[in-house]
This record gives structure tokens, C-alpha cells and sequence, in this order.
């Protein structure tokens, strides 16, 4: 089974080389062996190359279990879509090139036309624009009409997939509970109308649906701060559940008087208070779409007034902040260097005496080493490491720890 397998994904790659060589090929040619059946020719060797590699890859599902299309690069890595995007860009490219050449040479201004909506086609189509993603379903039955309606556009109602390609596509789309009851169904042409259908009898209950979305909405959270994040929570999940509802065909239009009594009671006491100024201004019940309009209008202000306090405080900021420019950095008092005092090798050099002299000469306050004030008024809580007094470690005489140096 290995080894079938292997020959099996060889095959496959060898199909897939030569796709993709198609278009390399075809720019390789000069102008003048463009011709109307030269590019049909290699439209054709495209299709039948196109056509290899969908019935390989039919093979290859039919051969691989579920373990492997989890781990093999072929299924990880998209092999198969990203032939089929090479297959689609190369052929619209041939197709609009045959179209082209196709044109009577005396029409000169529909020549001149096609020829610039060939070149526009040409790199739109090469530009490959991002693949669409599947949507993924766990399980939840929030998400299930989401899932169902993508997979039906996007798979189900794609007639140019087989039904074991849809299956396929519909393994690699479900997750979790969802993915463990199609688990024992082997990828053939015969069970994806049975997986498909398993999943629309056990999710695709609309009383389920609607019981879900009601109670999503009724047991929204009272908001906790008035800030713009949970405003912006509040709306958003209110109206996710309204068109969740409208879409399995409920009367929410008629809803109002109780949309705006449980939205209004999930409002927290300042921006109830100011609902409740709003409401008096009205000269008919408010409607659904006057408390959204309200709780928009609250979060565009919200967010003007934290984005002034964050540039306020930005400025603030850069106010106080000190500049590079404006640092002054420490000279040394006894050679002027760009250093403190204290790191200052060629004070450390002296003896205990000579520094006290100096900063006493110097008017050093003895405690800290700096200028500009004296012991008395020094505030720095450092003191002498041996003897815990208040005169600077580099002042203390080893052989008299009863007295201070002389003060200032």
C-alpha cells in the first residue's frame, strides 16, 4: 500500500511539473510563433494535463486514510488547489491570447482594443489574487448557517467538482464534534451526499437555531465600564443575533418595543442615564434603530475622547520628557572628565587624606562628593559602609572610626 502510494504521488508531481510548464514554455516562444493554433495546441495539452491530475488525485484520496491526508505534505500544502489556480490563470491566458489572434487584422481599433484588454486580463489573472479560505465548523451551532451557506457557494454548488473532491473539501472543513460524525465514512464518490446530509439533519434545525440566537442576545452581560470596547461588544452582538434571526426568516422588524427594553438593560448606569435623556426626546416610542444609532453615535464620541487623552498624555510626555540634546552628563570635579567623581581613577589614587583635603578646598559636600551644598543640607541616605557615620567611604580613616571627618 506504501509503495502504491508513493508511485502514486510521483505521478502526481510529474503532472503537476508539467502544468506549470505549460505557461513557462509558452513565454518562452518569439513573437512571431504566436499563432491562433499554436496556443490552441497547448490549450489543449493544458486540458489533458488538467485532466490527469484531477483523476490522480482521486486515486491518491481513495488510496490515503484520514491519518495520512492529515500529515502528508501533498494535502498539507494544497498540491491539488494550487494546480488548479495554475491550470485557470494558464488557460485564461491562452483562451484571451486565441480571442486575439482570432480578430480580422483590418479591424485595426477592435484589434487595438483586444489587445489592451488582453494585456489587462493577462496580469490581472497572473497577479493570482488570494485564494479563498473554507470555512471551518467545530460543532457550534451559532455557526452553523455561516458554514452551510460558504460550503454551499463555495463546494456543494461548484459543478466542476466531483463528489469526492466536495468530500474532500468537506473532511479538511469540520472539526470537533462535527468532524467525529463523518469520521467512519471513507472518502468516495458514493458518501459525500451521505456526510452532507448527516450534518444538515443533525445541525440544520431551525427551532434549535432560533432558541440559540434569542438566548445569545437575551443573556447578554451588563456592561461593567462605560468604555468604548464593551459599547462596541454590546451593539455588535446585538445585531449579529438580529440578522442571525432574520436570516431563518423571523419577524424581528416587528421586535422593537423589546429589542430597546433588553438592549437598554444591558447599558451600564451613565450610558443608561444618557438613554434615558435621549428617549424623551422622541415623539413616538424609539425603534431598534434609534438605540443602535444612539449606542454608534456614544462610541464615535468615546472614541474622540480617548484618542484627545492618549494625545494629550502623548504630549504631556514628550513635554517633560528630556532630550539627548538637553542631558548634561556628569563632570568630574577633580579632572573634568565625563565621569563621576567617584569613578574618578585618578581621585581613587589619593590617599583618604588628600580627598577630604580636596573636598574641603573644594567646597564638596564630604557626604555625597558634590557641589552645591553641605553636609548639613546634604539629603542623600548614604552613609559610610564602615562605620555607618555621615561622612563618604572614600573619607574614612581606618584607624579612627570614633569621630567624623570636619564638617564643611
Amino acid at each position: 500500500m506504501a509503495d502504491q502510494l508513493e508511485n502514486l504521488l510521483l505521478e502526481q508531481n510529474f503532472n503537476i511539473g508539467s502544468l506549470k510548464r505549460v505557461l513557462v514554455n509558452f513565454k518562452k516562444l518569439a513573437k512571431a510563433n504566436v499563432t491562433a493554433p499554436k496556443v490552441q495546441g497547448r490549450l489543449w495539452t493544458l486540458d489533458a494535463l488538467w485532466g490527469a491530475c484531477r483523476n490522480q488525485h482521486v486515486k491518491i484520496l481513495q488510496t490515503t486514510t484520514p491519518a495520512d491526508q492529515q500529515t502528508l505534505p501533498y494535502f498539507v500544502d494544497d498540491h491539488i488547489l494550487e494546480a488548479e489556480d495554475t491550470y485557470q490563470n494558464t488557460a485564461d491566458l491562452l483562451q484571451d491570447t486565441v480571442s486575439r489572434l482570432s480578430l480580422s487584422p483590418n479591424d485595426s481599433s477592435l484589434t487595438e482594443r483586444s489587445d489592451d484588454s488582453a494585456a489587462r486580463d493577462s496580469n490581472f489573472h497572473l497577479s493570482r489574487l488570494p485564494r479563498i479560505a473554507l470555512p471551518k465548523f467545530s460543532g457550534k451551532i451559532t455557526d452553523w448557517e455561516n458554514f452551510r451557506n460558504m460550503f454551499e457557494s463555495l463546494v456543494a454548488c461548484n459543478d466542476t467538482l466531483s463528489n469526492t473532491q466536495k468530500f474532500h473539501y468537506l473532511k479538511t472543513s469540520v472539526t470537533g464534534d462535527a468532524a467525529i460524525m463523518i469520521s467512519n465514512l471513507k472518502i468516495f464518490e458514493a458518501n459525500y451526499e451521505s456526510a452532507w446530509q448527516l450534518l444538515i439533519e443533525e445541525y440544520d434545525d431551525k427551532q434549535t437555531l432560533v432558541y440559540t440566537h434569542l438566548h445569545a442576545f437575551a443573556n447578554l452581560p451588563i456592561m461593567k465600564t462605560e468604555n468604548v470596547n464593551d459599547l462596541r461588544k454590546l451593539r455588535d452582538a446585538v445585531a449579529s443575533s438580529l440578522a442571525a434571526l432574520k436570516n431563518l426568516e423571523r419577524p424581528v422588524d416587528t421586535w422593537d418595543d423589546l429589542l430597546v427594553y433588553i438592549t437598554s438593560q444591558k447599558f451600564g448606569p451613565r450610558t443608561r442615564n444618557e438613554w434615558n435623556l435621549k428617549r424623551t426626546k422622541f415623539a413616538e416610542l424609539p425603534s431598534y434603530k434609534n438605540i443602535n444609532e444612539f449606542l454608534t453615535t456614544r462610541i464615535r464620541g468615546l472614541s474622540d475622547l480617548a484618542d484627545s487623552q492618549k494625545e494629550t498624555r502623548r504630549f504631556r510626555d514628550d513635554r517633560t520628557r528630556p532630550s539627548v540634546n538637553n542631558v548634561t552628563a556628569f563632570k568630574c570635579v577633580f579632572c573634568s572628565g565625563n565621569h563621576s567623581v567617584l569613578k574618578c581613577d585618578k581621585f581613587l589614587s589619593k590617599t583618604v587624606a588628600q580627598r577630604g583635603d580636596y573636598a574641603r578646598q573644594n567646597k564638596l559636600c564630604l557626604n555625597c562628593l558634590r557641589s552645591g551644598h553641605f553636609l548639613q543640607q546634604c539629603t542623600s541616605k548614604s552613609r559610610c559602609s564602615h562605620c555607618r557615620r555621615s561622612h563618604h567611604t572614600l573619607l574614612h580613616f581606618a584607624n579612627d572610626t570614633k569621630t567624623d571627618v570636619a564638617e564643611n
